[in-house]
């Protein structure tokens, strides 16, 4: 296994979540030391600055997974631009048969989906449809390598950033909302039903009294009533409390950069960030002591 190998293999989230654990499994701390005697650092540098090197080579064009990609879009548009008290990061959202990569919740609703270096374009068409019913802006985030290609293929007012060979967002397109493709049952479906009921009281809606069964489409004609709009801002204002990260701007910054996209994700009690930090100030040297 050559280093980006090695590298892509450090930046999963199995490999991660040892991070949260007070004793590193066997095979992290493998590939961890792996990774040390390839890239050449000492033995008594930290896990963090081990990280940090590992991330250099994956961050590289060519090398680029998807992680690396949607770390850079927390980092620099979620964390750098806006605020993580401000903003909601939702990575891996489910609509319809579709997994929208990362979604952004302030005053609007923003889907980026990533097709890095090793993605293929097949899909790219169903799931800009499914977004464009849920969501009032969609990116799409590439190398520029896929650049011509995507100006050619995509809707005028589906937004393009690339990921730069210097590992800086640059808009190409921007993003332009088009309400008559936005679909309220498509909203009311992308929520959970309790997520959805909140929504319609919030609003000052009557809760649909049927059974469980009917229960979901009662509330689909309910958001149908409301229209796209109405739906969307509701769908926003919900999602951004109900799954609000764990984490505050303050603490988040904390966390070495190439690891937010994953501490956003997985840090779920106040602990985690302890645990996390505590990990990454270890050395080899102290893993190999039981430290």
């Amino acid at each position: 296994m050559n280093v980006s190998d090695l590298a892509g293999a450090l930046f999963t989230p199995s490999a991660l979540k040892s991070l949260l654990c007070e004793g590193a499994s066997y095979n992290h701390n493998k590939l961890t030391e792996a990774l040390r005697v390839e890239l050449n650092l000492p033995s008594n540098c930290t896990l963090s600055e081990t990280i940090e090197k590992t991330y250099k080579v994956l961050r590289c064009e060519g090398n680029r997974t998807d992680y690396v990609y949607r770390n850079a879009i927390i980092d620099k548009i979620v964390i750098g631009r806006h605020s993580i008290n401000t903003a909601t990061p939702i990575q891996e959202f489910r609509v319809g048969t579709s997994l929208a990569d990362l979604v952004v919740l302030n005053g609007t609703s923003t889907a980026y989906e990533i097709k890095s270096e090793r993605d293929t374009l097949r899909r790219l068409t169903s799931q800009i449809e499914s977004y464009s019913k849920v969501f009032e802006r969609i990116f799409v985030v590439t190398s520029a390598i896929k650049l011509r290609s995507l100006e050619q293929d995509l809707p005028e007012g589906v937004g393009i950033i690339t990921l730069s060979r210097n590992y800086t967002l640059q808009t190409v397109r921007e993003a332009t909302t088009n309400w008559e493709l936005l679909d309220p049952v498509a909203i009311s479906r992308a929520m959970t039903i309790r997520e959805a009921c909140t929504a319609l009281d919030a609003l000052g809606e009557q809760i649909p009294d049927v059974p469980n069964m009917l229960i979901r489409r009662a509330i689909d004609d309910k958001f149908r009533q409301l229209g796209a709009q109405t739906s969307s801002q509701a769908f926003i204002s919900t999602l951004k409390r109900s799954r609000k990260p764990t984490l505050a701007q303050d603490e988040l910054t904390q966390i070495p950069r190439p690891l937010r996209s994953f501490a956003i994700s997985h840090l779920r009690k106040v602990e985690d960030l302890g645990t996390l930090l505590e990990q990454l100030d270890t050395t080899i040297d102290q893993k190999k002591e039981g430290l």
